[in-house]
């Protein structure tokens, strides 16, 4: 018989240390507990909060007020949201970050209040806060300026000499004939243009991939 979930839970875990921290010992990735449940790996400290406390909502995160990422004790957890929880990071970037005085007006004057600022890492690992109103008005002007997606199809009109013949289907008889002219050795770039159609419709029809129906006159 194969014990249940919350043994084999126990069974990788430490006694309490000074800290009162319950260290896992089972399998780690970049230092937080793993364990497979249901098939599938799951985050050990989430596992056992939301056996023990209550479940975690999907936009939260549970920050570890001990500062160790490998701790499973509950009473070491906290739900937070995942701007709270870097900026409670204890990295030397995010302390350094950190360090540095708090903007309160962006460059553009808007008042930088929670529900205004985007919080996120960068690559090097400093945190940025960004003024969500600033992109949204960027966004707005680029759409405003360049005509969104019309400029996108009139671009690559331009670039690639679209027309819509991709969109073009062709008709029974107009394979017939691109078939005869394939076979006296006209090739199919010429056709696409003559039919004003895609190239991968031509080729199917010349390999006869679609239009199987048809038989192919006699020249």
């Amino acid at each position: 018989m194969r014990p249940a979930a919350i043994d084999r839970f126990w069974s990788k875990v430490r006694v309490p240390d000074e800290n009162g921290c319950l260290n896992w010992i089972g399998t780690k990735g970049r230092g937080y507990g793993r364990f497979w449940f249901n098939r599938r790996t799951v985050m050990a400290h989430r596992w056992l909060y939301e056996y023990l406390v209550a479940p975690v909502p999907d936009e939260l995160e549970l920050d570890h007020l001990c500062r160790n990422p490998g701790c499973v004790n509950p009473n070491h957890l906290e739900p937070v949201t995942p701007s709270t929880n870097v900026l409670r990071g204890n990295t030397p970037r995010v302390n350094r970050e950190r360090i540095r005085p708090m903007k309160i007006f962006c460059k553009q004057g808007h008042q930088l209040t929670p529900s205004n600022v985007r919080i996120y890492v960068r690559r090097d690992g400093t945190v940025a806060r960004v003024c969500r109103k600033c992109g949204l008005e960027a966004c707005k002007n680029w759409y405003r300026t360049h005509g969104g997606r019309r400029y996108a199809r009139e671009s690559y009109r331009k670039n690639h000499g679209w027309n819509g013949r991709a969109r073009r289907r062709l008709t029974a008889s107009e394979v017939i004939q691109i078939r005869d002219l394939a076979a006296k050795g006209v090739r199919q770039f010429e056709l696409v243009k003559r039919f004003n159609v895609g190239h991968t419709a031509v080729s199917r029809a010349v390999q006869k991939k679609t239009w199987t129906h048809l038989e192919e006159t006699q020249s």
